[in-house]
């Protein structure tokens, strides 16, 4: 195991001058960092991949490829440099890869990887290769290098539609991570763009096991892009949001039954949004202790597209348990409903003004869309909920056909960047250079046997300045994109925390009160079932 430690920790990485609600601010850095062009898998959109394999501290990116292009494995330095590290990882996969994710599936501490790929090409004319496995799994070493363990994990041989149809247009749309069973152990669930859902059971000795057929709502039938793991009605145990793209009037959310079944209750929750679902992203937004959901879909208001205009984005206000319906969509009143064609989107205080902020990626190969604006939104008021666009005032307003997108603090100075990735086969790695306020990290970790260390579902909040904020500890997010495994959180001028509390999936949680732990990065674990222990002073 890579980290053996068994205590909670604290370490102050950086403190910010400053003050909260600034102008944000961006610098695209990717080609002075060490971020390059690569091959971009034909097809709709790409994924990019933000986590820190090799326990170091600092966040790693991974960028799959296109066919006979080695994947890309960019190591962080922990200033925010990175050196392209593939081959050397055993990482330079060459099949036509769409998304990455860096989860542990074997249960000793190490950020493992599986690949998605889409069997073969999408577009007509594209090379007529066919890969053995659309899921690939890399199994993480003592030495931060990785072994393929694809053959005999149960995973093998699967793939996206008939593998002996060349002209099958099937796209990787997700795969995300959680123990869906509560046995310790972390499942599988993919989803594949006009091929339907799969659910992949862990059986705890570094195989899966193919349980979709008795999954219940769990279906091949809808056009599935990005899914996002939650416990929507608090019964312990994680349940499914997948964006769908269709008229059809097929929306997912997978109430988990428990059993490895589950129950799609997404009209009854209010969780219907307009026909063309591409990203998900979760946090909340209104800093009222609920997760929300953002869901970027296609918009035209030229007359060229008549079924899309009156398609938008959708900001799904979480109301509550009980209420009805549980969620309803304030999109055009809070500001953020229309991005033209959006894929990529996260949540991130990138002023630390102790809300969250929202970027979106945007663009299509259509000419209509060929030149669609990246779009920041700064989050100015939480009741009522307000959001200003400023992505030309912030320097986030590329004009590429770009779709994966992350938001992470890559140079730990306590200030969200992001990562994007476009066609043809580019990158922008923009630094936070907001004179923004305080800040604090957590990362809920378990340390007991035969827990998910990386604490995947967790919810954490935190009380300062008179606010409470929420997040969630997730897998995949944006579009076919992996955040870290960590929870960041603006402060303002707020010079400590009136209250830490991280909740565990299985009921387990940790409380932490009136702590000066500003621009600081706090390890946290649970304590008994139930019980609440602060860190000494």
């Amino acid at each position: 195991m890579s980290n053996s430690k068994r205590v909670v920790t604290w370490a102050v990485v950086g403190v910010l001058s400053g003050s909260a609600g600034a102008q944000i601010s961006f610098v695209e850095e990717a080609g002075a960092r060490g971020l390059t062009a690569f091959a971009h898998t034909n097809g709709e959109c790409l994924g990019v991949s933000a986590a820190d394999y090799d326990g170091d501290g600092d966040i790693d990116i991974f960028v799959p490829t296109d066919f006979g292009t080695p994947s890309r494995l960019y190591e962080n330095d922990g200033t925010g440099n990175f050196t392209e590290v593939a081959a050397l990882r055993g990482l330079n996969s060459t099949s036509n890869d769409r998304m990455g994710l860096f989860f542990d599936y074997d249960g000793d501490r190490d950020l493992d990887l599986i690949i998605g790929n889409d069997h073969h090409g999408y577009f007509p004319g594209a090379p007529n290769i066919t890969w053995p496995h659309t899921l690939r799994l890399f199994r993480q070493n003592a030495d931060h290098s990785f072994t393929e363990v694809t053959v005999g994990s149960g995973l093998e041989g699967w793939h996206i539609g008939a593998p002996t149809d060349p002209n099958f247009l099937g796209m990787v749309g997700t795969i995300t991570a959680g123990d869906l069973d509560n046995d310790g152990d972390l499942d599988l669930y993919f989803g594949a763009w006009l091929d339907g859902q799969n659910l992949f059971e862990n059986n705890g000795d570094g195989t899966f096991t193919d349980v979709t057929a008795g999954s219940g709502d769990v279906t091949r039938n809808i056009a599935n892009w990005n899914a996002v793991m939650h416990d929507f009605n608090g019964d312990g145990l994680l349940d499914i949001y997948g964006a769908v793209d269709g008229a059809d009037g097929i929306k997912c959310l997978l109430i988990n039954q428990g059993g490895m079944t589950f129950v799609n209750e997404a009209a009854a929750y209010g969780l219907v949004p307009s026909f063309n679902d591409m990203g998900v992203a979760m946090s909340d937004v209104n800093n009222d202790g609920l997760l929300d959901l953002y869901v970027t879909e296609i918009h035209d208001a030229s007359g060229n597209f008549p079924g899309w205009a009156g398609s938008q984005n959708v900001m799904f206000i979480d109301n509550g348990v009980g209420a009805s319906p549980r969620y309803t969509d304030d999109a055009i009143a809070c500001g953020t409903a229309f991005c033209d064609w959006g894929w990529g989107c996260d949540f991130a205080d990138f002023d630390n003004d102790r809300d969250v902020d929202l970027a979106v990626t945007n663009g299509s190969g259509l000419a209509h869309f060929a030149t669609d604006r990246s779009r920041l939104f700064e989050n100015v008021s939480t009741d009522p909920l307000a959001f200003a666009e400023v992505g030309v005032s912030a320097g986030f307003d590329d004009t590429f056909f770009a779709s994966g997108l992350i938001a992470a603090d890559f140079n730990r100075d306590g200030r969200q960047d992001m990562v994007e990735v476009h066609h043809p086969g580019g990158m922008l790695l923009y630094r936070n250079v907001t004179p923004a306020g305080n800040w604090l990290v957590i990362k809920p970790r378990r340390y007991d046997a035969g827990a998910d260390h990386f604490s995947i579902g967790a919810v954490v909040r935190v009380w300062a300045g008179g606010e409470v904020m929420t997040r969630l500890i997730g897998t995949s997010w944006s579009i076919l994109g992996q955040a870290p495994y960590e929870a960041h959180f603006g402060l303002g001028d707020a010079t400590k925390v009136d209250r830490i509390e991280v909740r565990w999936v299985d009921g387990r949680s940790r409380v932490i009160h009136n702590k000066k732990l500003v621009n600081t990065i706090v390890e946290l674990r649970p304590g008994p079932r139930g019980a609440g222990h602060a860190v000494p002073e």
